[in-house]
Protein backbone atom coordinates (compact mmCIF):
# COMPACT_ATOMS: atom_id res chain seq x y z
CA UNK A 1 0.00 0.00 0.00
CA UNK A 2 2.78 1.95 0.65
CA UNK A 3 4.50 1.96 -2.41
CA UNK A 4 1.48 3.05 -4.67
CA UNK A 5 1.05 5.83 -2.14
CA UNK A 6 4.40 6.59 -2.76
CA UNK A 7 4.02 6.45 -6.63
CA UNK A 8 0.91 8.51 -6.89
CA UNK A 9 2.37 11.01 -5.31
CA UNK A 10 5.77 11.14 -7.46
CA UNK A 11 3.67 11.27 -10.47
CA UNK A 12 1.63 13.83 -8.91
CA UNK A 13 4.80 15.75 -8.28
CA UNK A 14 6.14 15.53 -11.61
CA UNK A 15 2.80 17.25 -13.20
CA UNK A 16 2.80 19.84 -10.88
CA UNK A 17 6.09 20.65 -12.11
CA UNK A 18 5.42 19.95 -15.67
CA UNK A 19 2.55 22.49 -15.71
CA UNK A 20 4.60 25.27 -13.94
CA UNK A 21 7.00 24.71 -16.86
CA UNK A 22 4.32 24.99 -19.25
CA UNK A 23 2.98 28.43 -17.72
CA UNK A 24 6.54 29.92 -17.50
CA UNK A 25 6.96 28.46 -21.52
CA UNK A 26 4.36 31.56 -23.13
CA UNK A 27 6.08 34.25 -21.41
CA UNK A 28 9.42 33.31 -22.36
CA UNK A 29 8.42 32.96 -26.14
CA UNK A 30 6.16 35.90 -26.08
CA UNK A 31 9.98 37.57 -25.88
CA UNK A 32 11.11 36.52 -28.49
CA UNK A 33 8.68 37.46 -30.72
CA UNK A 34 9.15 40.75 -33.21
CA UNK A 35 6.63 43.70 -32.48
CA UNK A 36 7.00 45.97 -35.37
CA UNK A 37 6.66 49.60 -34.98
CA UNK A 38 7.04 49.37 -30.63
CA UNK A 39 9.43 52.42 -30.87
CA UNK A 40 9.75 54.90 -33.48
CA UNK A 41 13.24 55.55 -34.01
CA UNK A 42 12.87 58.24 -36.52
CA UNK A 43 12.11 60.76 -33.46
CA UNK A 44 16.04 60.75 -33.40
CA UNK A 45 16.37 62.79 -36.67
CA UNK A 46 14.51 65.93 -34.30
CA UNK A 47 17.06 65.50 -31.52
CA UNK A 48 17.93 69.21 -31.96
CA UNK A 49 14.80 70.70 -31.89
CA UNK A 50 13.26 69.11 -29.25
CA UNK A 51 13.99 70.12 -25.76
CA UNK A 52 12.99 68.28 -22.52
CA UNK A 53 10.30 68.98 -20.15
CA UNK A 54 11.81 70.11 -16.70
CA UNK A 55 9.17 70.35 -15.35
CA UNK A 56 8.78 66.24 -15.32
CA UNK A 57 11.98 65.59 -14.43
CA UNK A 58 11.22 61.97 -15.06
CA UNK A 59 13.35 59.27 -15.84
CA UNK A 60 12.06 56.01 -16.39
CA UNK A 61 13.79 52.70 -17.88
CA UNK A 62 11.19 50.60 -20.03
CA UNK A 63 11.41 46.83 -21.42
CA UNK A 64 9.18 46.03 -24.37
CA UNK A 65 7.73 43.00 -24.88
CA UNK A 66 9.98 42.04 -27.30
CA UNK A 67 12.79 42.27 -25.05
CA UNK A 68 14.47 45.73 -25.84
CA UNK A 69 15.19 48.06 -23.17
CA UNK A 70 15.36 52.17 -23.18
CA UNK A 71 16.30 54.46 -20.85
CA UNK A 72 16.02 57.71 -20.56
CA UNK A 73 14.42 61.23 -19.35
CA UNK A 74 10.55 61.65 -20.14
CA UNK A 75 9.53 64.38 -22.73
CA UNK A 76 6.02 64.18 -23.42
CA UNK A 77 3.61 61.47 -22.43
CA UNK A 78 0.29 60.61 -23.55
CA UNK A 79 -2.66 57.92 -24.05
CA UNK A 80 -0.99 56.05 -26.52
CA UNK A 81 2.83 57.13 -26.55
CA UNK A 82 5.90 57.64 -23.70
CA UNK A 83 9.22 59.72 -25.10
CA UNK A 84 12.14 59.45 -23.90
CA UNK A 85 15.27 61.56 -24.37
CA UNK A 86 18.34 59.68 -24.44
CA UNK A 87 21.87 60.57 -25.33
CA UNK A 88 21.90 58.74 -28.76
CA UNK A 89 18.65 60.16 -29.59
CA UNK A 90 14.48 60.28 -28.43
CA UNK A 91 11.83 57.43 -29.11
CA UNK A 92 8.35 57.56 -28.69
CA UNK A 93 7.80 53.94 -26.85
CA UNK A 94 3.74 52.37 -27.33
CA UNK A 95 2.27 52.01 -24.34
CA UNK A 96 0.97 49.19 -25.06
CA UNK A 97 4.30 47.79 -25.74
CA UNK A 98 5.78 47.71 -22.02
CA UNK A 99 6.24 45.26 -20.51
CA UNK A 100 7.74 46.60 -17.07
CA UNK A 101 8.63 50.33 -16.55
CA UNK A 102 10.83 51.26 -13.54
CA UNK A 103 11.40 55.04 -12.49
CA UNK A 104 15.58 55.61 -11.34
CA UNK A 105 17.83 58.28 -10.29
CA UNK A 106 20.43 59.33 -13.11
CA UNK A 107 22.42 60.19 -9.99
CA UNK A 108 22.50 56.45 -8.87
CA UNK A 109 23.85 53.77 -10.63
CA UNK A 110 22.12 51.04 -8.36
CA UNK A 111 18.17 52.70 -9.47
CA UNK A 112 19.10 50.98 -13.50
CA UNK A 113 19.72 47.71 -11.95
CA UNK A 114 17.44 45.09 -12.67
CA UNK A 115 15.01 43.84 -9.72
CA UNK A 116 16.81 41.28 -7.52
CA UNK A 117 14.70 37.81 -8.38
CA UNK A 118 15.94 35.95 -5.23
CA UNK A 119 14.30 38.36 -2.85
CA UNK A 120 11.75 35.44 -1.64
CA UNK A 121 14.61 32.84 -1.00
CA UNK A 122 17.39 32.11 0.95
CA UNK A 123 19.69 29.24 0.00
CA UNK A 124 17.07 26.53 1.41
CA UNK A 125 14.59 28.09 3.43
CA UNK A 126 12.31 31.24 2.28
CA UNK A 127 12.16 34.80 2.89
CA UNK A 128 9.20 36.29 4.24
CA UNK A 129 8.76 37.60 0.89
CA UNK A 130 5.95 36.30 -1.55
CA UNK A 131 5.93 35.44 -4.86
CA UNK A 132 3.29 37.69 -7.23
CA UNK A 133 0.47 35.70 -8.66
CA UNK A 134 1.64 33.62 -11.61
CA UNK A 135 5.09 34.34 -10.52
CA UNK A 136 7.28 30.96 -10.11
CA UNK A 137 10.88 29.57 -10.21
CA UNK A 138 12.44 26.10 -10.59
CA UNK A 139 15.42 25.36 -8.71
CA UNK A 140 17.95 22.32 -8.70
CA UNK A 141 20.12 21.26 -5.86
CA UNK A 142 23.10 19.77 -6.53
CA UNK A 143 21.48 18.30 -9.62
CA UNK A 144 19.99 15.13 -8.02
CA UNK A 145 17.11 17.79 -6.41
CA UNK A 146 14.39 19.60 -8.08
CA UNK A 147 11.65 21.86 -6.78
CA UNK A 148 8.97 24.20 -8.37
CA UNK A 149 7.71 27.25 -6.70
CA UNK A 150 4.58 29.01 -7.88
CA UNK A 151 2.85 32.11 -7.07
CA UNK A 152 -1.09 30.99 -6.24
CA UNK A 153 -2.43 34.81 -5.40
CA UNK A 154 0.10 37.34 -4.18
CA UNK A 155 -0.26 36.44 -0.74
CA UNK A 156 -0.23 32.46 -1.32
CA UNK A 157 2.58 30.30 -2.65
CA UNK A 158 2.71 26.28 -3.54
CA UNK A 159 5.79 24.56 -3.74
CA UNK A 160 6.67 20.75 -4.67
CA UNK A 161 9.81 18.89 -5.19
CA UNK A 162 11.25 15.28 -5.62
CA UNK A 163 14.97 13.91 -5.30
CA UNK A 164 16.42 12.16 -8.34
CA UNK A 165 19.21 9.64 -6.76
CA UNK A 166 19.78 7.23 -9.03
CA UNK A 167 21.05 4.76 -7.09
CA UNK A 168 18.57 4.74 -4.34
CA UNK A 169 15.18 3.54 -5.83
CA UNK A 170 11.74 5.41 -5.65
CA UNK A 171 10.37 4.03 -3.15
CA UNK A 172 13.62 5.85 -0.68
CA UNK A 173 13.20 9.27 -3.06
CA UNK A 174 12.85 12.81 -1.37
CA UNK A 175 9.07 14.15 -1.52
CA UNK A 176 8.09 16.94 -0.50
CA UNK A 177 5.41 19.75 -0.70
CA UNK A 178 4.87 22.62 0.99
CA UNK A 179 2.20 25.84 1.59
CA UNK A 180 3.90 29.54 2.36
CA UNK A 181 1.36 32.23 3.29
CA UNK A 182 2.07 36.31 3.74
CA UNK A 183 1.89 39.61 2.92
CA UNK A 184 3.82 43.03 3.70
CA UNK A 185 2.99 44.27 7.25
CA UNK A 186 4.93 47.49 7.08
CA UNK A 187 7.39 49.57 4.52
CA UNK A 188 10.10 46.95 4.31
CA UNK A 189 8.64 44.81 6.46
CA UNK A 190 7.49 41.24 5.49
CA UNK A 191 5.72 38.44 7.23
CA UNK A 192 5.11 34.53 6.21
CA UNK A 193 4.05 31.24 7.42
CA UNK A 194 4.37 28.37 6.09
CA UNK A 195 4.20 24.19 6.67
CA UNK A 196 5.91 21.66 4.63
CA UNK A 197 5.04 17.91 4.43
CA UNK A 198 8.16 15.87 3.88
CA UNK A 199 8.46 12.14 2.70
CA UNK A 200 11.85 9.67 2.69
CA UNK A 201 12.07 6.17 2.79
CA UNK A 202 8.47 5.87 4.01
CA UNK A 203 8.86 8.29 7.05
CA UNK A 204 6.29 11.05 7.14
CA UNK A 205 7.44 14.07 8.81
CA UNK A 206 5.98 18.22 8.54
CA UNK A 207 7.59 21.08 9.17
CA UNK A 208 6.03 24.29 10.13
CA UNK A 209 7.61 27.77 10.88
CA UNK A 210 6.85 31.36 10.95
CA UNK A 211 9.44 34.22 8.83
CA UNK A 212 9.94 37.80 9.42
CA UNK A 213 11.84 39.70 6.45
CA UNK A 214 13.09 43.37 6.78
CA UNK A 215 14.75 45.25 4.48
CA UNK A 216 14.91 45.78 0.30
CA UNK A 217 15.07 43.36 -2.31
CA UNK A 218 18.77 43.94 -1.91
CA UNK A 219 19.99 44.33 1.08
CA UNK A 220 17.60 42.40 3.62
CA UNK A 221 17.83 40.19 6.84
CA UNK A 222 15.41 37.09 7.53
CA UNK A 223 14.49 35.47 10.96
CA UNK A 224 12.14 32.99 11.97
CA UNK A 225 11.18 29.96 13.78
CA UNK A 226 10.12 26.76 13.23
CA UNK A 227 8.72 23.10 14.59
CA UNK A 228 9.20 19.83 12.78
CA UNK A 229 7.10 16.89 13.79
CA UNK A 230 8.17 13.52 12.81
CA UNK A 231 5.99 10.02 12.34
CA UNK A 232 5.85 9.64 15.87
CA UNK A 233 4.31 13.26 16.69
CA UNK A 234 4.91 15.53 19.16
CA UNK A 235 7.81 13.34 20.51
CA UNK A 236 9.98 13.55 18.05
CA UNK A 237 9.61 17.31 17.65
CA UNK A 238 12.55 19.09 16.30
CA UNK A 239 12.87 23.03 17.01
CA UNK A 240 14.80 25.89 15.20
CA UNK A 241 15.81 28.95 14.84
CA UNK A 242 16.40 30.20 11.52
CA UNK A 243 18.86 33.30 10.52
CA UNK A 244 19.59 34.96 6.80
CA UNK A 245 20.23 37.59 5.27
CA UNK A 246 21.55 38.80 1.66
CA UNK A 247 23.59 41.68 0.22
CA UNK A 248 23.84 42.99 -3.14
CA UNK A 249 27.37 43.97 -4.06
CA UNK A 250 27.00 44.32 -7.87
CA UNK A 251 24.18 44.19 -10.55
CA UNK A 252 25.07 40.70 -11.12
CA UNK A 253 26.55 39.36 -8.02
CA UNK A 254 25.61 39.04 -4.54
CA UNK A 255 26.63 37.72 -0.95
CA UNK A 256 24.01 35.78 0.86
CA UNK A 257 23.87 33.14 4.58
CA UNK A 258 21.49 30.75 6.35
CA UNK A 259 21.86 29.82 9.71
CA UNK A 260 20.13 27.28 11.36
CA UNK A 261 20.58 26.76 15.59
CA UNK A 262 18.46 23.66 17.19
CA UNK A 263 20.12 20.82 18.96
CA UNK A 264 22.54 21.35 15.64
CA UNK A 265 23.67 24.56 14.71
CA UNK A 266 24.78 25.18 10.83
CA UNK A 267 26.40 28.03 9.78
CA UNK A 268 26.20 28.62 5.83
CA UNK A 269 27.77 31.56 3.61
CA UNK A 270 28.22 31.76 0.02
CA UNK A 271 28.17 34.09 -3.14
CA UNK A 272 25.24 34.23 -5.44
CA UNK A 273 25.45 35.11 -9.56
CA UNK A 274 22.44 36.18 -10.88
CA UNK A 275 20.55 37.78 -13.90
CA UNK A 276 16.82 38.92 -14.80
CA UNK A 277 16.02 35.07 -14.90
CA UNK A 278 18.50 32.64 -13.38
CA UNK A 279 21.05 32.46 -10.69
CA UNK A 280 23.26 30.20 -9.01
CA UNK A 281 24.66 29.82 -5.56
CA UNK A 282 28.08 28.36 -5.01
CA UNK A 283 28.02 28.33 -0.81
CA UNK A 284 28.96 26.10 2.20
CA UNK A 285 27.01 24.81 5.14
CA UNK A 286 29.18 24.44 7.74
CA UNK A 287 28.19 22.22 11.28
CA UNK A 288 29.42 23.48 14.50
CA UNK A 289 29.55 20.31 16.56
CA UNK A 290 32.32 17.25 16.37
CA UNK A 291 31.37 16.89 12.60
CA UNK A 292 33.29 20.16 11.75
CA UNK A 293 36.57 18.23 11.43
CA UNK A 294 35.09 15.70 9.03
CA UNK A 295 33.77 18.07 6.13
CA UNK A 296 37.27 20.71 6.36
CA UNK A 297 37.13 24.43 7.40
CA UNK A 298 35.09 25.69 4.57
CA UNK A 299 32.25 23.15 5.20
CA UNK A 300 29.68 21.21 2.93
CA UNK A 301 29.57 22.55 -0.61
CA UNK A 302 26.33 23.72 -1.63
CA UNK A 303 25.15 24.40 -5.13
CA UNK A 304 21.96 25.58 -6.55
CA UNK A 305 20.62 26.88 -10.11
CA UNK A 306 17.21 28.61 -10.43
CA UNK A 307 14.98 29.75 -12.95
CA UNK A 308 12.60 32.49 -12.55
CA UNK A 309 9.95 32.81 -14.77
Amino acid sequence: MSKKINYHVFLFVLVFMVVGWCKAMPAVQDLRVPIPDTVEAADTLQTDTVEADTTQGRYLKITTSDGSTFQGQVLRENDKKIVLKHKVGIFSIYKNEIKKMKPYDPADKTSLWFSNPNENRMFVMPTARMLEAGEGYYQNMYVLISSMSIGITDFITASMGVSMIPAIGLDNQLLFGSLKAGTELAEKFHGAAGVTFLNVENEQSTFSYGMLTYGSPDYQLSVGYGTSLGSDGIDNQTNLLILGGEARLSEHIAIASENWVGEEQIISYGIRFFGEKVSADLAFFRPLNELVDAFGPLGIPYVDFVYFF
